[in-house]
């Protein structure tokens, strides 16, 4: 199978909530508060938090990245794929490839553009998996590519669709919906 590279022009980032008020709030948000398509790195781009904020209470920050790839040119379904993404900063939030279906557009309303979410309780029986769980602490490499293996099937949706999608999202909190304790903060950098 050819080498796929994520296009320049806006079709992916990372989208954030941040919270004052609660996880539920911040999780289950429909849209994020703020994106970053145009930062070609970030050091928390996969990220659940609970922290004290400043002046007091706490706060919570849910984020998620989102990568878009023209598989249009696909034909056969491959025998195996991997999805590369570079390392960059901390390695402390596990985290599954999901499928996404975003607008071309990415915005803050793509927060939840993930197949089969519903925004309240464990999304893990919801969604469809594009790879097994990846431990960070044991094989995220901060300064180099990261090979994520894909399953069958992200390998039958690359031949199906013609933008194919995945979203990064952080397994033991954001994807199961267990609040962080606090102090606590898993986050990926890529």
């Amino acid at each position: 199978m050819p080498t796929l590279y994520n296009p320049a022009g806006g079709e992916d980032g990372t989208i954030s909530y941040l919270s004052t008020s609660s996880w539920a709030e911040a999780r289950d948000a429909t849209a994020g508060t703020d994106t970053y398509r145009t930062n070609t790195k970030l050091i928390n781009s996969i990220q659940t938090q609970r922290i004290t904020a400043r002046g007091g209470g706490e706060r919570w920050m849910v984020r998620r990245a989102f990568f878009m790839f023209d598989t249009s040119g696909i034909s056969e379904e491959p025998t195996s794929a991997d999805f590369k993404v570079f390392g960059f900063g901390v390695k402390t939030a596990d985290f599954f490839a999901v499928k996404a279906d975003y607008d071309s557009e990415f915005t803050t309303a793509e927060f939840d553009s993930i197949v089969g979410w519903t925004n309240s309780g464990d999304q893990e029986g919801n969604v469809t998996k594009y790879s097994a769980e990846f431990d960070s602490s044991e094989d995220w490499n901060t300064a180099a590519y990261n090979t994520i293996p894909l399953n069958a099937a992200a390998i039958s949706d690359m031949v199906s669709l013609n933008d194919f999608k995945i979203c990064l999202i952080e397994s033991v909190h954001d994807l199961r919906d267990a609040e962080p304790n606090l102090p606590e903060n898993f986050w990926n950098g890529c």
